[in-house]
């Protein structure tokens, strides 16, 4: 990832970067399963290189702001060349200020990546195309008062075949208003109502096609005396599917994130979060994960930065068809170390454990990675 841009650098930056990785599981296989196409259980381990380039752009004009990030990467495994792909991400984000108290935006994104190989049924390669189409709108009804709200669009497509019942096509809209005081912080209260499709699943005693959801959220964003930050959102959902009800759903969700920076040489970052996902499954309903991560900077001087940080979920499959799959806990630690070298070129080596215990026990794993990264700002 590139570093923070100064406004004196200009509204462009360019980096390159290379990654190497060494991978003990990379299949996230548990104990005693070989590989696809291997017959030893002992051939798991693997060497992945993910060389990448990034474009960003920030600009402001006449009362406009444009930015775009390209961001394609090419990644490689010596032993299971199988997954060789190249992951992409390109954004494109526009804003303007009609009048002096709304503001609208516009943003697209455009996602390649590879499914995550321990959540799938198969453990066959399988690229993931994302796009989104988001409006967010802000109008100020008073000083501290703004009436908000957006919409979004997304399409999700897998290339594999055998994960094809996962595609999903969607669409949101809320509507909300914001408090905002002098010093910037907000908290506001917005409804939402969505409308999701799959579009290669026939409806069935065992499938849906789609469902609707309608939620209530309330969001904030503080900051404590300039040291500290709190910002997160929390909400009720309902969720209605089109003919098989026993996979209803309502509950609560939401997100909350708390950075502390002492001013000097630590910071701290604490996320609390619970999720509704969906499953590719064709038989599946979501997947509803809970999960803390924690991290925390330390900095002995202006170039070298440490950075261990731990990562927590729990994870439970619903609705028919998936109560087999019981549930799971992931545990995820890293230490990380970033060397800046000189002022465009930096160095980061990390080293972490991810380990998986599942009432399923294909589902369990442990996997443990040893990195290097070298990014250089070019431009």
């Amino acid at each position: 990832m590139p570093q923070a841009r100064k406004e004196e650098d200009g509204p462009l930056d360019i980096s390159i970067s290379q990654d190497v990785t060494y991978d003990t599981n990379p299949y996230r296989l548990g104990d005693g399963v070989a590989p696809p196409g291997r017959t030893d259980a002992s051939e798991r381990s693997d060497w992945i290189s993910i060389t990448g380039l990034r474009i960003d752009y920030d600009r402001d004009f006449d009362g406009h702001r444009l930015g775009f990030v390209v961001a394609p990467s090419l990644v490689r495994y010596a032993r299971f060349d199988q997954l060789d792909h190249t992951r992409q991400r390109y954004d494109l984000s526009w804003s303007v200020r009609p009048l002096q108290r709304a503001e609208i935006g516009l943003r697209y994104q455009h996602l390649d990546y590879l499914a995550d190989l321990a959540d799938q049924r198969t453990r066959e390669k399988n690229m993931v195309t994302a796009d989104t189409l988001g409006l967010d709108t802000v109008f100020g009804t008073g000083a501290r008062w703004q009436l908000v709200g957006g919409a979004n669009a997304a399409r999700y497509r897998n290339e594999s075949e055998l994960q094809k019942a996962g595609d999903r096509d969607g669409w949101e809209a809320n509507l909300g208003v914001r408090q905002q005081s002098r010093a910037g912080n907000w908290v506001d209260l917005r409804g939402r109502y969505g409308d999701y499709r799959f579009p290669n699943r026939a409806a069935s005693i065992l499938s849906d096609s789609g469902y609707e959801q309608q939620a209530v959220e309330f969001g904030w964003n503080w900051a404590f005396a300039g040291h500290s930050r709190l910002s997160g959102k929390f909400g009720y959902q309902w969720r209605e599917h089109d003919t098989y009800d026993i996979r209803d759903f309502k509950g609560w969700y939401g997100n909350a994130s708390y950075l502390w920076r002492s001013g000097g040489a630590s910071a701290v970052r604490v996320d609390i979060y619970r999720q509704i996902g969906e499953v590719t499954d064709a038989s599946a309903s979501y997947a509803k994960t809970t999960g803390i991560r924690a991290v925390y900077d330390w900095s002995s001087g202006p170039k070298l930065t440490l950075s261990p940080s731990l990562d927590w979920r729990w994870r439970d499959y619903l609705g028919v068809g998936t109560l087999s799959r019981g549930n799971e806990d992931t545990l995820t630690a890293r230490l990380s170390v970033n060397y800046q070298i000189r002022p465009s070129l930096r160095l980061t080596g990390g080293v972490g454990n991810e380990s998986r215990r599942a009432d399923q026990s294909q589902s369990a794993y442990s996997a443990t990675f040893v990195n290097a990264l070298l990014n250089w700002q070019v431009y």
